[in-house]
This record gives C-alpha cells, sequence and structure tokens, in this order.
C-alpha cells in the first residue's frame, strides 16, 4: 500500500463525513427554523 494514496484515501474520507455532518446540522436547522417561523405566523395569526 502507497503511503501517499493511503493519505490521500483518508483526506477523502474525513472530507466526506464532513460534509455529512454539515448537511445534518443544516437539515435539522432548516427544521429549526421552520418550526420557529410557523411559531410566529401562528402566533401573528390570534
Amino acid at each position: 500500500m502507497n503511503s501517499k494514496l493511503a493519505n490521500n484515501l483518508m483526506v477523502i474520507a474525513v472530507g466526506v463525513i464532513m460534509a455529512s455532518i454539515a448537511t445534518c446540522l443544516m437539515i435539522k436547522a432548516d427544521i429549526g427554523l421552520g418550526s420557529v417561523d410557523s411559531m410566529l405566523l401562528n402566533i401573528s395569526k390570534k
């Protein structure tokens, strides 16, 4: 196994993991913002 290739694979793996974590956080943030928006709409309707 070439050490340079192994290093490249590690960098790619870390990048994929970070991207998936960031995507999950963004989705959670969107859901959170959506619920806050709907709460504000409900309050303003009353």
